[in-house]
């Protein structure tokens, strides 16, 4: 897909809430494999992207290491 050429390891912050299913749903829709998306939110789970779960993970400096892109759909405190 072009998006994992321009993209290469795209993450989304809040991937819980509306959102973040919003970006979830525009990056699925784009083509973004599920292999180059990494999912954050404020408890461990799933989200769907497309027709696969994603794990969802803590955002910690370590869970977001090597992160090429991401998109902040939490509110002021946790996206500073």
């Amino acid at each position: 897909a072009v998006l994992t050429q321009i993209a290469g390891l795209v993450g989304v912050a809040g991937a819980r809430g509306l959102v973040g299913g919003v970006f979830l749903s525009i990056l699925a829709d784009a083509g973004l494999p599920a292999s180059h998306l990494r999912a954050y939110g404020h408890e461990s789970g799933t989200v769907d992207f497309g027709h696969t779960d994603v794990a969802v993970s803590p955002a910690t400096d370590e869970t977001m290491a090597g992160l090429d892109v991401l998109f902040c759909a939490t509110d002021s405190a946790p996206s500073r």
